[in-house]
């Protein structure tokens, strides 16, 4: 034999046994019995040892990689648990889209209907290796699918471009999908179609960039990475851009469950949302936006006592509604324009809501016509709204009382109001911030607004008018108002509030005040801190249509500012004032710091009063009055007792640091008495008048 035919019969000697179908057995392939044997091996009878460069161990390895891709972009619905992940044999579904993976759904069909997903998920409650929270039956989010394993080494980008993106779009206008483009596990794309198909972008370990597919019809070679793509409610586009109205209500009015759990998307709608269930949660989430394009109004609202509903998005007349994270904003220009939600019904919930921009928020309950008479079912019961933002209320110039309310409601019992924040919006004057009971209108019973932040230049900052057994306490109000709290009813209590008001009269209303009591009976002014500019920081005084104004209580508030009176008592009736400090900074000679007006049966004592420019307290036409234990600090007059007054008795009060007048009284009076005051002579001279 030649040299040269002896080498090459050495070299294909060593060219059978490189190939993986002919390599010698090494001393661990040890023949064993049938359990141990992988009959598909390429050595049978022996273990197979994986070889990381077999393309059939790659090929298993991205099969695995492909399973753990399929879980990230499809969801379980309609199952009370959320299945667990892992490729038991015994839990396998080989039907199933989704082989290698628990299947709780029907295991034999092999038409088994494939899952949407909902694009983000929200972060697991635990680590992947535990079980999830059932956030579908929480927050309307999908569940969180498990992390991606890390991505296969050693394999080529052909192999792996092929292997792994797998999922086909379907770009053809007529699969009646309207947008949700799904997967399709069963027609792998091929490479040659890839070249006109738009696969996920990997973009890291357990990260995916989901992405819609070019329109078809502009298909080339050359993308550039389309607008990210949503689930949105079907048949809507989920864009802010089209009109989705008619597929938002289709869907709530068909939704199955009581559980409405809004799929994310910006919608935009044109028309009401009228919704007539009963017991039902409509739930949003930070990714669900309502914005609203209504027909501007060509004129404004011609009745007081009429309300449309054609302006408002949501219009509820169910029972047992919650409305919950729901994000909504009106685009239309000038407060000639929508309204958020008008609701009638008993157990209302609202809460995490945020509304922007709107005519006005919210308005609960059915007005008086215009007769004056109750209509039937007009009285609701067991309100909460909580910690919800409205905010850039407008309202309408000229101030009809329907229109220009934060939140708004009338004719209800048992209603909470707490922590919202609510604000006008700059340039507008709207009604008002919280309304309960227009005046004239039905009222509203056991009544608590607490610990609300109201903001702006509202009418009226925060009312209860015409309510009874009412609790308004801790809340802050700023802006310009003609009132930043006003009051009527029986047994209304205003307590712990934060004011500072900047004093704003219009045609009809001059008498800007901090806190008003307007025709309220029993009623509580206490631990209140008024601050800034206006007619009065407190006044009390009877309804010019129900009266009232007797038994109240005014104690333990602070007043630091510029107010004209700075406690005003009109014609009011067996009220105590006790215990509040008083700092007035007006510079008018005229100013008060306790004014008593035509009143009767008033008990005064302990208050601080201090009012450089002006006079500490004025009795005019008053009737039955004590002033006791007071101390009138650096005031620039004491005491004045005018206009017929009767039975006055000033007794025990400090007037040492008054700078000129500590007391006078004019001629008309009767039965005044001065006794054991400091700094006073018990017989003052009697033309020692206040200047």
């Amino acid at each position: 034999m030649s040299m040269k035919k002896f080498m090459n019969k050495i070299s294909n000697m060593f060219d059978d046994y490189s190939h993986q179908s002919k390599q010698l057995p090494s001393h661990h392939q040890i023949p064993q019995n049938q359990q141990s044997m992988n009959y598909n091996s390429p050595n049978p009878g022996v273990y197979n040892i994986p070889n990381q460069q077999h393309p059939q161990y790659q090929q298993q390895q991205q099969q695995h990689h492909q399973q753990q891709q399929q879980q990230q972009q499809y969801q379980y619905q309609n199952q009370s648990q959320p299945p667990p992940y892992g490729n038991s044999y015994q839990n396998m579904n080989k039907n199933s889209p989704q082989p290698g993976v628990y299947n709780n759904n029907n295991s034999n069909s092999p038409k088994q209907q494939q899952q949407q997903f909902c694009y983000p998920p929200p972060p697991p409650t635990s680590s992947h290796s535990q079980q999830f929270t059932n956030y579908s039956n929480h927050q309307g989010l999908p569940l969180p699918p498990p992390p991606l394993s890390p991505p296969i080494n050693n394999i080529t980008n052909n192999y792996h471009n092929y292997h792994h993106h797998h999922h086909h779009y379907d770009n053809n206008n007529n699969n009646n999908n309207n947008g949700n483009y799904q997967i399709n596990p069963s027609q792998p794309i091929s490479p040659l179609q890839q070249t006109n198909k738009l696969s996920p972008t990997i973009t890291g370990s357990g990260s995916i960039s989901r992405y819609s597919p070019p329109n078809s019809r502009n298909s080339n070679n050359n993308y550039q990475q389309p607008k990210q793509a949503v689930n949105p409610i079907p048949g809507a586009y989920g864009d802010g851009i089209h009109d989705d109205t008619q597929a938002v209500l289709n869907y709530f009015n068909t939704f199955p469950t009581n559980v409405i759990n809004i799929p994310p998307g910006n919608y935009l709608i044109t028309a009401p949302l009228i919704i007539k269930k009963n017991n039902i949660q409509l739930m949003g989430s930070p990714n669900v936006k309502f914005l609203t394009n209504f027909p501007i109004w060509l004129t404004p609202p011609l009745s007081e006592g009429f309300i449309n509903t054609e302006e408002y998005v949501f219009v509820l007349t169910g029972d047992n509604i919650v409305l919950d994270s729901i994000n909504c904003s009106c685009i239309t220009a000038g407060s000639l324009s929508s309204s958020f939600l008008y609701l009638c019904g008993n157990g209302f919930i609202m809460r995490n809501c945020i509304i922007d921009n709107f005519n006005q928020g919210v308005v609960f309950g059915i007005l008086n016509d215009c007769s004056g008479k109750i209509p039937p079912g007009s009285h609701f019961t067991n309100i909460k709204i909580t910690a919800n933002q409205i905010t850039n209320v407008m309202g309408i110039a000229g101030g009809s009382i329907c229109y220009g309310d934060g939140i708004s409601f009338f004719g209800c019992s048992n209603v909470v109001i707490s922590n919202n924040f609510v604000s006008a919006k700059d340039g507008f004057t709207p009604r008002n911030g919280i309304n309960s009971g227009p005046e004239g209108f039905l009222p509203s019973t056991n009544v608590q607004v607490i610990n609300n932040t109201i903001r702006g230049d509202w009418d009226y900052s925060l009312t209860t008018e015409g309510g009874n057994q009412c609790t308004v306490s801790n809340n802050d109000i700023q802006g310009s108002c003609i009132c930043g709290i006003i009051e009527r009813g029986t047994g209304i209590k205003v307590s712990n509030n934060t004011i500072h008001i900047i004093g704003r009269e219009k045609e009809g209303q001059t008498e800007p005040t901090g806190i008003q009591f307007y025709g309220v009976d029993n009623g509580e002014i206490s631990n209140n801190s008024i601050m800034g500019s206006a007619k009065y920081a407190i006044l009390i005084k009877p309804s010019h249509e129900s009266g009232g104004a007797s038994n109240s209580v005014v104690e333990n508030n602070t007043i630091d500012g510029e107010f004209y009176n700075c406690i005003f008592m009109s014609n009011a009736n067996q009220a105590k004032i006790h215990g509040n400090v008083v700092m007035g900074k007006s510079d008018v000679d005229s100013c008060v710091g306790l004014q008593v007006w035509y009143s009767n049966g008033l008990d005064i004592q302990g208050n601080n009063i201090d009012l450089p420019s002006g006079t500490a307290c004025i009795c005019s036409g008053a009737k039955n009055v004590n002033v006791l234990s007071n101390t009138m600090m650096t005031s620039r007059a004491g005491f004045y007792i005018c206009q017929g007054s009767d039975d006055i008795c000033i007794e025990n009060n400090d007037l040492i640091g008054v700078t000129q007048t500590k007391f006078d009284q004019s001629s008309d009076n009767k039965s005044v008495t001065t006794s054991q005051n400091y700094g006073l002579d018990y017989n003052p001279p009697s033309n020692n008048y206040n200047n």
